[in-house]
Parts: structure tokens; C-alpha cells; sequence
């Protein structure tokens, strides 16, 4: 089977008119994303350069970093990052159940986000049982590599009301 290597079952990018009037142009609602994969990046969702607002739902047993019976490191030479989603824009997300998504590093949720205009959003959000596995890279493996739930690379973080 060939899988996607940015997103899993969703990928935006470049999905924004912020220029004009900042509001929000990808919004789902109340939608699970279950058993998706994908070979790099964001095994339920991949999120690049876009406006996405996410309430309600499940990301369940999302994965990343396999690509036809080989691991992404073999395949790519990259760590597979977020397992439930993956994201390097500020999105916002509330009442959002992220359960048992793999990936090597931020295996429910992995966020590099380079702008201080806006945080990364999260209220209300459960992590559950997410895993960062170990990693092979260039012939060093990598253990514990970070972000069993989250791995969040940015200066802003607004977190609210998040059993983790």
C-alpha cells in the first residue's frame, strides 16, 4: 500500500487568507480521524502555512513514520513527526481528544511554529496513551526522542483546561 508523506487522511497547506481579514479557512467540527498513516509527517493531519481551526473529535491511532514495511528513516533519512497532527502554523484547537498516535517525535500533537503573531490554541484538549517511539537516523538510533504527547517548538503556547 502507498501512503501519503504529509498527512494521513489531511493535508493543508498554503489554505489561509489572512492577508485580508484573518479569519479562519479550514474549520472541522465534531470529526474523527482513526487509523490514518503517513510516511513523514501528520499521520491524522498535516498542517503547513494555514488557518485551521479544529473543535470537538477524536485522532485515534493515528501513525507516522512506516512506508510500505520500511521505517521512514530508511526510506527518507527524516524523524517521523506528529503522529495525530503535525503543524508548523498556529492553529486552534478545542475539546479535541488526541489517543494512542505514534510518531518519533510528538506522537499526539507536534508543533514548530515560527511566528510570534499568533499562539498555538489549545483548550479543553485531552492526550491520551500518545507514543514517541524510538528512531533510527543516518545509522544512530534515537530513544525517547520527545513529546510522547506533545512536542511543541515555538515561543507562544496557550494552554487551557488540558489533562495530559
Amino acid at each position: 500500500m502507498i501512503q501519503p508523506c504529509l498527512g494521513g487522511a489531511l493535508h493543508l497547506e498554503r489554505v489561509t487568507n489572512d492577508a485580508f481579514d484573518g479569519g479562519t479557512v479550514a474549520y472541522i467540527f465534531n470529526t474523527t480521524f482513526g487509523q490514518n498513516q503517513a510516511a513523514i509527517k501528520g499521520g491524522g493531519i498535516y498542517v503547513a502555512k494555514a488557518s485551521v481551526e479544529i473543535v470537538g473529535g477524536l485522532l485515534q491511532g493515528n501513525m507516522v513514520g512506516v512506508s510500505d514495511g520500511l521505517s521512514v528513516e530508511e526510506t527518507f533519512s527524516t524523524r517521523p513527526l506528529g503522529g495525530g497532527i503535525y503543524t508548523n502554523y498556529p492553529i486552534e484547537m478545542s475539546d479535541v481528544h488526541l489517543k494512542g498516535n505514534q510518531a518519533g517525535r510528538g506522537g499526539g500533537l507536534y508543533a514548530t511554529i515560527s511566528t510570534d503573531e499568533r499562539p498555538l490554541n489549545l483548550s479543553g484538549c485531552t492526550f491520551d496513551s500518545n507514543v514517541a517511539f524510538e528512531a533510527y537516523i543516518n545509522g544512530k538510533t534515537y530513544s525517547g526522542t520527545g513529546g510522547g504527547d506533545i512536542l511543541v517548538r515555538t515561543r507562544i503556547l496557550s494552554l487551557c483546561s488540558h489533562p495530559i
